[in-house]
């Protein structure tokens, strides 16, 4: 059984990622947020497969554990207004998930699977680059769901300001998006031209 806290700050970082999960994805465990708590800390991603979003929830909780939690679950977790958080249990033997907030218990069923491996997409060096005038192709889409990941921290979370910071890494890396708010990322890939 994990046991695990949300604060109130969590609840907005997972909030903000959730807006990039997948929906009806054929690939069923990317129709969620993913829970991963390892050597690095404890995080929340989600991604659609071509977008994807992570934020640093806090350090690392203990054991490591990965729990993919459905659309449903996240939206539970995402319309939480309680200021003391929520509390939720993994029970891994059944793969299901309670919340627990003042207004009571609900048990719902985690996503199977393995969650992809994130990190292998997120540039690890510091090597952002203008491009000698390639055109970048980024969908409207994908760049307007910043903006309601931006107003889904906000409801949360006063803290996070409205400048994005930028990071192009070349035509066949993502570009990266950060808020203001430190330990969260976007990434986006870049459209095929």
């Amino acid at each position: 059984m994990t046991k695990i806290h949300l604060s109130q700050e969590a609840i907005a970082r997972i909030a903000y990622v959730a807006l990039f999960e997948g929906t009806q994805d054929i690939r069923y465990y990317l129709n969620g947020v993913c829970l991963q708590n390892n050597a690095e800390g404890f995080f929340a991603i989600a991604t659609d497969g071509n977008v994807l979003a992570y934020a640093k929830l806090g350090d690392k909780l203990g054991d490591d554990f990965e729990i993919i939690l459905q659309n449903s679950t996240v939206k539970i977790i995402a319309a939480c207004k309680d200021i003391s958080g929520i509390d939720l249990e993994h029970n891994s033997a059944t793969s299901e998930v309670s919340i627990r907030t003042q207004e009571g218990t609900q048990t719902l069923k985690a996503l199977g699977g393995k969650y992809p491996d994130w990190r292998r997409v997120v540039p690890q060096d510091d090597t952002a680059q203008i491009d000698n005038g390639q055109p970048l192709g980024l969908k409207a889409s994908n760049l307007a769901l910043l903006e309601k990941a931006y107003k889904a921290f906000k409801k949360h979370d006063k803290s996070i300001g409205e400048v994005l910071t930028v990071k192009y890494y070349g035509q066949t890396r993502p570009v990266v998006f950060e808020p203001e708010v430190p330990g969260i990322k976007v990434l986006i890939m870049p459209c095929r031209r």
